[in-house]
């Protein structure tokens, strides 16, 4: 039997083959055994997952695999409560050519953070072959 072994940047589940294999925490490599042949592996924690990705395990080798969040996940998230703040000041108050000079830049923002918190929730979370 080969395994899967994975370096962990991240608190998520494992699934491989549609079976969640355990959880990860950051900081850790995490080992799977898996028969020889293609694997399809991915990460999910809460409503938010990463793409499948395939592996292929030959001779009873190992796989060594990283696992991370969205890239820009951090700075999406915090544009959100910047988007609030702005938008709070546009609706109830200040100076309202500021206000309109910052509303469309902070809606963008706004509706990129929604796509990732609902249809792009699967591209939250990376996992890939090393």
């Amino acid at each position: 039997m080969g395994k899967i072994i994975v370096r962990s940047y991240t608190y998520a589940n494992v699934y491989i083959d549609g079976r969640n294999r355990g959880k990860i925490k950051p900081g850790r490599r995490y080992s799977f055994e898996v028969r020889n042949g293609v694997h399809k592996v991915y990460l999910a924690y809460a409503w938010l997952s990463s793409p499948k990705v395939s592996v292929e395990v030959v001779n009873d080798e190992s796989v060594a695999m990283t696992a991370d969040n969205f890239k820009y996940y951090d700075v999406a998230a915090l544009g959100l409560c910047v988007s609030f703040v702005f938008l709070m000041f546009a609706f109830y108050g200040g100076e309202y050519e500021l206000a309109s000079f910052f509303a469309m830049p902070i809606v963008l923002i706004f509706f990129y953070v929604l796509y990732l918190l609902t249809i792009g929730s699967n591209k939250c979370m990376q996992l890939y072959e090393q």
